[in-house]
């Protein structure tokens, strides 16, 4: 994940996250839009498909999404000092603010507690990433082991296990 990547503007005119967030796509939308039916969901290329730069910096924190040049391209930075999984969760997280929140400037993850967006943006970098339709078959095939499936999945053991304890309550 050491990649800068750009983006062209769809002939819409239109970024193609804007098109999504104006559309009010959830993330099982998103996945549906990008074709993607097999873990580990592609969250570095469907970034960048939906118009964004992803940058990795030296951060003091996981992440943050700013609006650069004059057409305002969101650009994502994540931690290159994380571990993969972290950053994987990063870049999911920080689309998460823009598809879920009105940004207009810099926003920096730096404190969850207690905050009603982080905990959204959260719960939609999950359902990226671990969407319940992908998570379900493969529990029923492998078994609800949090290690491997986060292996799978490319996230954090401890992100999977909080993924578990929903699908059960999803249920």
């Amino acid at each position: 994940m050491s990649h800068t990547w750009e983006y062209s503007v769809p002939p819409t005119g239109l970024p193609v996250w804007r098109q999504m967030r104006d559309a009010q796509m959830d993330a099982s939308g998103i996945l549906r839009h990008f074709h993607v039916v097999t873990p580990p969901v592609p969250i570095e290329e469907i970034a960048l498909k939906m118009g964004a730069i992803v940058e990795p910096a030296f951060l003091s924190y996981p992440g943050e999404i700013d609006f650069i040049g004059p057409e305002k391209q969101p650009r994502i930075r994540y931690n290159v000092t994380d571990a993969e999984v972290r950053q994987r969760f990063t870049i999911a997280h920080e689309l998460a603010h823009l598809m879920l929140h009105q940004l207009t400037e810099q926003h920096r993850d730096t404190s969850f507690v207690g905050n009603p967006q982080e905990v959204q943006a959260n719960a939609f970098a999950a359902a990226l990433l671990m969407p319940f339709w992908l998570l379900e078959p493969v529990v029923a095939q492998m078994g609800p082991d949090a290690n491997s499936l986060a292996r799978l999945f490319k996230v954090s053991t401890r992100a999977m296990e909080i993924r578990l304890g929903a699908m059960a309550g999803h249920r």
